[in-house]
């Protein structure tokens, strides 16, 4: 068995209508810019994978996610597992996200993924 991983990194973004964006802590302004960065595991074992960290210029400015989720491929029967975070913000996009992927036996792999929208 090769011990081989190939990722995808990506973003997903969807404009919330008003109606349905969430206010900020200080009810100045609704946050209606929802977005995802992930990181989705196309061959090889999600489980040889710790933690992946994402990291962003806004806030918060690290999140992490310890457990990938199984997903779909759209028009096929094939899955991957996904590494992802999500936030719903206001204004402009996060900038360039940089993906760490922590693995079991101590290495890690950093990725840079400009998050536009």
């Amino acid at each position: 068995m090769s011990n081989k991983i190939e990722l995808r990194i990506g973003n997903t973004y969807t404009r919330l209508p008003s109606e349905e964006a969430p206010w900020t802590k200080s009810m100045a302004r609704t946050k209606p810019e929802k977005w995802a960065v992930y990181a989705d595991v196309i061959t090889g074992n999600p489980d040889w994978i710790q933690h992946v960290t994402f990291k962003f210029k806004i806030k918060p400015k690290m999140l992490k996610c310890h457990q990938p989720k199984k997903i779909m491929k759209k028009n096929s029967k094939d899955k991957v597992w996904r590494f992802s975070v999500c936030q719903k913000t206001y204004g402009d996009s996060p900038g360039t996200a940089h993906i760490i992927i922590k693995y079991w036996n101590g290495f890690s792999r950093i990725y840079a993924h400009p998050v536009s929208f």
